[in-house]
């Protein structure tokens, strides 16, 4: 049964190596691989939520999605990955009101305002005057 599974991990990776072929492979695995996805963004997305906070505290302000997105600290932060984008290679937005912030991947189909759209809201801890 062992050399089964590892037959198929090899063959599935083969296909994904190969340009033509990977589409094809994701395609066929995304009900498995998606949710697996989902989570992984998720929980991106809330520790970059606790960090915003963490930063709010300290500075008692938050970045302007406008000017100031993505902040700099997130590059020296968060080496050795993107953190301003999902685990579709789709980019975060980032949204400030007065007394929250919200941080939202499109998610798998990378369209916005759909179903599987993850979204994360925290309030602020110093409310916009």
């Amino acid at each position: 049964m062992l050399k089964i599974i590892l037959v198929i991990a090899v063959l599935i990776g083969a296909a994904l190596y190969f340009p033509r072929t990977r589409p094809i492979v994701l395609d066929a695995a995304a009900p498995v691989i998606d949710p697996v996805l989902s989570w992984q963004t998720r929980g991106e997305m809330n520790q970059l939520a606790r960090d915003l906070e963490q930063r709010e505290r300290a500075s008692r302000h938050l970045p302007n999605p406008r000017t100031q997105w993505p902040p700099a600290w997130i590059e020296r932060e968060y080496q050795g990955g993107d953190a301003t984008v999902d685990a579709w290679g789709t980019p975060y937005t980032y949204q400030l009101g007065r007394d929250s912030f919200t941080l939202t991947s499109f998610g798998p189909d990378a369209e916005r305002g759909t179903d599987d759209d993850i979204v994360v809201t925290r309030e602020r801890i110093y409310p916009a005057r």
